[in-house]
C-alpha cells in the first residue's frame, strides 16, 4: 500500500463513495449485495444478523438473553410460574 499524502487522499474518497453507495441500499438490497460480492451466506455474519433483524425484527421476549445472576433467575423463574397459573397450563 502506497503511503504518501496523495494515496491517502485517493483512499480516503473512495471510501466515501462506497459509503454513500452503502447508505443509497435497502437492508434487502445490501443483503443481496453481500451474497454477489461474498457469495450466499458467505462471510459478513453480523452484518447480515443486523441487516435480517432490520428486516424482519424478532419478538422482543424471545431475543433477550437470559439471566446471570441468581436473584434474576429466580425472578423470571416464578414470572413464568405466574404465567403458566394465569394460563390454566
Amino acid at each position: 500500500m502506497r503511503k504518501g499524502r496523495l494515496a491517502r487522499e485517493e483512499r480516503v474518497t473512495r471510501a466515501k463513495a462506497r459509503q454513500e453507495a452503502r447508505n443509497q441500499r435497502t437492508p434487502q438490497q445490501q443483503l443481496n449485495y453481500l451474497d454477489i460480492v461474498l457469495g450466499e451466506d458467505q462471510g459478513a455474519k453480523r452484518e447480515r444478523r443486523r441487516l435480517r433483524h432490520m428486516i424482519d425484527p424478532v419478538d422482543q421476549e424471545n431475543s433477550k438473553k437470559t439471566a446471570r445472576t441468581r436473584a434474576a433467575r429466580r425472578k423470571e423463574k416464578a414470572e413464568r410460574y405466574a404465567r403458566r397459573q394465569v394460563d390454566g397450563n
